[in-house]
């Protein structure tokens, strides 16, 4: 799923949970800025793991080998 589309689903279940939201509104804008973040940050597919950063640093004295 491209960036494009992640935003377009984040704005969708924002809609679903905030039913015709006002935009002109500061605070519904911050909501769905923020719900648009979140769902692009925290759920992106692929292998990344967290810990592969501090495979090489966990190990020999914390130098990068």
């Amino acid at each position: 799923m491209n960036t494009r589309e992640r935003i377009l689903n984040a704005i969708k279940t924002f809609v679903e949970a905030v039913p015709q939201p006002n935009l002109e509104s500061e605070a519904a804008q911050q909501m769905l800025t923020e719900h648009i973040c979140e769902s692009i940050l925290n759920d992106q597919p692929g292998t990344y793991n967290h810990n592969q950063l501090n495979f090489f640093t966990d190990f020999d004295g914390n130098e990068h080998k």
